[in-house]
Parts: structure tokens; C-alpha cells; sequence
């Protein structure tokens, strides 16, 4: 019995000794985040921030009365100046620039200067004792009566225009009922009548050179409405502009012997070649009718420019428009209206 008893405390201390050949696996770690139990599948895609919202572009607000108070051109763009006729005259416009690369539109703060003409050696003086045409300090009198002062002692001098060579010189007044035309020595070579004496009409618009030819234009008076014509310096018509009215204009330079001359809405370039007199009309295509954006007065809502390479820029009532002296319509860049409220 004794015997039996230490066998068996004999086989179980060797079971407590011995290794289990199949041990139980260690416990399953808790999933990390982001990771699929059992699945397989991929992790989801991060979340993507929400977008700015897009930045509002320029606009222009449409209202009645809207003026074109500048406007000018540079290399680069062309920038209009907006004002409400409703508003005081002493307020800032508000200035746009459209970029002639891209047609893009932004927010500018001026309008660049329109292009002067070149300076010319020849000036016309004018005081109670004659008219001269001058080069520096040397004068040639003029064969014209003295302007005369008015009630109020102020000088009602002529309009006039002198050529670049100061060989030809044009007068335009009342007194004169049209324009005389003079040489260089001061000689009168042409009386040109442009109304009958004493007559209320026609009004003497405006009096330029464009290269060798004399720009001379009358008005309606009443309104604003003018037709002008080229003549030579002995006073001779050579050529008139066809397909505008020319209130408020005279011509502009653009480049060799071209000269250009707008029209008072802005629907057509008379465009003068001052070597040969020809002249041509570039037309251009009307908006829409309820496209105009500036509303104000007629000689408010439309303007020309020449850019500093010679393009041709036309300002309509909701355009900007880039011409080519030759070729006639370039690209056209409507004026950016904010959304209707």
C-alpha cells in the first residue's frame, strides 16, 4: 500500500514539470484605429477640407445714368472710369481695367493718360494787338483783325490749328462766318464760308490738322450733331469722313500717314490716309438692344483711343473694342455686369 502511494506521487511530479506541445495563442491585441476587424478591406480616404469659396469677380453694377467720365490705354489694357450722373461731381469714378492678353477684368485705380500729339515747333498767340503764329520768340502777324474782349474783359480768341511745318494756318470764328486759311508769311490764301453772315447756324465745331490736311467741322448747334471735311491749304475740299458723327472729336493719329476720327456713339472709325486723301469707314457691329450699360449722355458713353502700338481702341456704351487700322474689328471685350439682385 505504501509502495502504491509513492508511485503515484511520483508520476505526478513529472506532468508538473513537462512543457504543453500545443500552448494556447497569446491574446488578440485590440484593433488600431483606422483598421478593418476581419474585413480585409482597405482604409477609408481621409476627409478632404472643405474649398474657400471662389472670389467674387469684378463687376460692374448697371444703373441708370451711368457715365464714362475717363478713359485711356497702355500696352496692356484699357481702363474705363465710371461715374452715376446722379452722383456729386467731386466724386472719385470708379475705374476698371480689361487686360488685352486675356480679356480678364479687375478693379483699377486711374485711367493712363491718352496719348498726346507730338509737339509741334509752331504755336498761334493771340492778344488785343493781332494774331501771330510763332516759332520760339520769332512772330508772323496774321492778316486777321484783333480778337476783341467781351463784357466781362475776357479774350474771344479764334480757334485755330497750325500745320507741323507752320506753313499753314487756320482761323475759325463767327466774325469770320466760316474759317480763313494762311500761309506761312502770314498772307491770307482762303476765305472758306461755312454759314451765311448774320445766320444763327451752323456753330463752328472744331478746327485740327491730320498730317498735311486741314480738319475743319460744324455742328447743329441745338444738339449734339457735326459733320467736318479735309481740305488742303489753299482751302480746297479733298475728303469728308463717312458713316460718323463727329461731335466732340477730331482726328487722331495712328501711325505713318493714318489718321482716325470717332463717332459720338461709338458705331463707327473714319480712318484718313493724309497722303493720298482716301478715307474709309470701319464699321462696327451693334450689341444687343438692351446691352448698354452707360446711359448717361451721348458724349458720355463712348470714347476712341489709340494705343501706344497704333491699335485702334473703340469705347461703346457696353464694349471695349480693339480695331486694326487694315484689318477693321480685332477682338471685342463686353463689359463684366454684376448679377441682377
Amino acid at each position: 500500500m505504501l509502495r502504491l502511494a509513492a508511485l503515484l506521487a511520483l508520476v505526478i511530479t513529472s506532468s508538473c514539470g513537462k512543457k504543453d506541445a500545443n500552448p494556447a495563442p497569446p491574446p488578440t491585441p485590440p484593433p488600431s484605429a483606422g483598421s478593418s476587424s476581419g474585413s480585409g478591406s482597405a482604409a477609408p480616404p481621409p476627409v478632404a477640407a472643405p474649398a474657400p469659396p471662389p472670389v467674387a469677380a469684378t463687376c460692374i453694377e448697371k444703373e441708370d445714368g451711368l457715365a464714362l467720365i475717363e478713359a485711356g490705354v497702355d500696352d496692356k489694357a484699357v481702363t474705363i472710369c465710371l461715374r452715376a450722373d446722379s452722383a456729386p461731381e467731386a466724386t472719385k469714378p470708379t475705374c476698371y481695367a480689361v487686360d488685352l492678353a486675356s480679356g480678364a477684368w479687375s478693379s483699377a485705380t486711374a485711367a493712363p493718360a491718352k496719348r498726346k500729339p507730338a509737339a509741334s515747333l509752331y504755336e498761334i498767340k493771340q492778344d488785343e494787338a493781332g494774331v501771330s503764329i510763332c516759332k520760339g520768340t520769332a512772330c508772323t502777324k496774321l492778316a486777321v483783325k484783333a480778337p476783341t474782349k467781351d463784357e466781362e474783359g475776357a479774350l474771344q480768341e479764334y480757334q485755330g490749328a497750325v500745320r507741323e511745318d507752320g506753313d499753314c494756318v487756320v482761323l475759325m470764328d463767327d466774325s469770320l462766318d466760316g474759317a480763313w486759311f494762311f500761309d506761312g508769311k502770314g498772307k491770307k490764301v482762303k476765305a472758306l464760308k461755312l454759314r451765311e453772315k448774320g445766320a444763327e447756324g451752323p456753330c463752328l465745331h472744331a478746327v485740327a490738322f491730320a498730317g498735311n490736311l486741314a480738319y475743319v467741322a460744324t455742328d447743329v448747334c441745338a444738339g449734339p450733331g457735326a459733320e467736318g471735311a479735309y481740305y488742303d491749304c489753299k482751302g480746297k475740299k479733298v475728303a469728308w469722313p463717312e458713316k460718323v458723327n463727329p461731335y466732340g472729336y477730331t482726328p487722331q493719329h495712328v501711325s505713318g500717314s493714318i489718321y482716325a476720327l470717332g463717332d459720338l456713339n461709338g458705331g463707327a472709325v473714319s480712318e484718313l490716309d493724309a497722303k493720298t486723301g482716301m478715307v474709309r469707314a470701319v464699321e462696327i457691329p451693334k450689341d444687343c438692344e438692351d446691352c448698354a450699360v452707360l446711359s448717361s449722355t451721348p458724349e458720355q458713353t463712348a470714347d476712341l483711343l489709340v494705343s501706344p502700338a497704333g491699335k485702334l481702341i473703340q469705347i461703346d456704351a457696353s464694349r471695349v473694342i480693339v480695331i486694326h487700322a487694315e484689318k477693321g474689328v480685332e477682338k471685342t471685350y463686353k463689359f463684366p455686369l454684376c448679377a441682377a439682385k
